[in-house]
């Protein structure tokens, strides 16, 4: 089983992307310990033979079986010669859609923990995605991310003054950046909603969806429509570069402390980021992840497709924090093993490489919670059935 090895002064950052974990995660200001020696496998997925870790799921059969037929109707969706990234080579979606048939066909048994640990390692080669760089020991940063809901208006008023926009419908290449939209008011005329809080909007430009809770009690989503063309820029990282707070406090709740108490800096800050999103109203499933499929949540997770396969099956092996009545922090939280199958069906601009996965969590009060503070070490094995075979081509996605 995986042992979680952490002291409060891990060098970490909290990120809210492929929804939460955009806002501060900046890869290559990661910090993780170095390595005592140099890796044996150079590559971003090695197969392994063996390993401590045992392959038991800890969380109800229901959400495995939801997330992975919508895995499967993807696949199936797909020219069947199709190939996705798989570490430095690629692999047919067709023997991906068989790894997931075949193990969900198996689960409908009920097996018990041991069973279930004996069958994956009998029936599938296991790979095992090499982590960052400067680890030796194969370890992820493992961040969450959620569906958040924001206090607005459908007409702007005393309160609610901060816009958010429709695509322009002659969007074509790269739009003025952020700062230029807001101080110049650029694209008055498609507003969507207004929201109550200017960090609110940020975050919702960093989720890429949400919800919107309207003075009349009625909830309604919003989802992508586009972005203006230009790269995405860590608030988080701004924060510890200019020395304002040390990287551990760096969190949803610390950001928005200081934005609140630092008014007259505000929009600098949230203007750092050059990165603008549209949206458009969406419906009342949960937000589709980047290629199409509705998240499901603790089970879709956000990779970087150019090194890791999605559509495919993971197992990912990290710790969650509890679910309890209030959590305002770091300090004082419970935390708890996360052994489960996730399914790769999201991506986004903070993740990338082989050393970050990102879970969804899907919305409410210990979601967001949660995805503020978690930022935790982890293991990521990927799943083929035995035999399938792994090209050394690479694909286009």
């Amino acid at each position: 089983m995986f042992t979680n090895r952490f002291t409060d002064k891990r060098g970490r950052f909290f990120s809210v992307a492929a929804a939460a974990v955009l806002l501060l995660f900046y890869t290559s200001g990661v910090v993780l310990p170095p390595a005592a020696t140099a890796k044996t496998c150079t590559t971003p997925l090695c197969k392994v033979t063996t390993t401590e870790d045992l392959f038991v799921d800890d969380a109800d059969y229901s959400s495995f079986a939801e997330a992975a037929a919508k895995q499967l109707q993807w696949l199936a969706m797909q020219p069947p010669q199709k190939r996705v990234a798989f570490g430095d080579g690629s692999v047919c979606c067709t023997h991906i859609a068989r790894a997931i048939e075949t193990l969900l066909h198996y689960l409908q048994k009920n097996p018990g923990r041991l069973q279930l640990n004996r069958y994956i390692r009998t029936h599938y080669d296991i790979y095992q995605a090499q982590g960052f760089t400067a680890c030796n020991n194969n370890e992820m940063l493992v961040t969450a991310y959620h569906e958040p809901t924001f206090s607005g208006s459908r007409k702007a008023d005393n309160r609610a003054r901060w816009p958010i926009y429709r695509l322009p419908a002659d969007a074509d290449g790269v739009l003025p950046t952020r700062a230029e939209i807001e101080n110049r008011a650029l694209f008055t005329g498609l507003e969507l909603a207004w929201l109550n809080d200017p960090f609110d909007a940020y975050l919702l430009h960093v989720q890429g969806s949400g919800k919107i809770r309207f003075r009349d009690g009625t909830i309604q989503a919003v989802r992508y429509a586009g972005n203006n063309g230009h790269p995405y820029m860590s608030l988080g990282k701004l924060f510890v570069d200019k020395e304002i707070m040390p990287l551990e406090e760096v969190n949803n709740i610390s950001i928005r402390r200081w934005l609140t108490a630092h008014k007259k800096q505000r929009r600098q800050m949230l203007q750092h980021n050059p990165r603008f999103i549209f949206f458009r109203w969406g419906d009342t499933q949960n937000p589709a992840g980047s290629n199409g499929v509705p998240l499901t949540p603790k089970r879709s997770v956000a990779i970087d497709p150019s090194v890791f396969p999605t559509g495919s099956i993971a197992f990912l092996q990290s710790r969650l924090p509890r679910k309890t009545d209030s959590i305002t922090g770091n300090k004082g939280v419970q935390w708890q093993p996360l052994h489960r199958f996730v399914f790769p069906q999201d991506s986004g601009a903070a993740i990338k490489g082989p050393g970050r996965i990102d879970l969804f969590l899907g919305a409410g009060k210990h979601a967001e919670h949660a995805a503020n503070i978690m930022r935790e070490r982890g293991k990521l094995y990927f799943l083929l059935l035995k035999g399938t075979p792994v090209s050394r081509e690479k694909c286009c996605q």
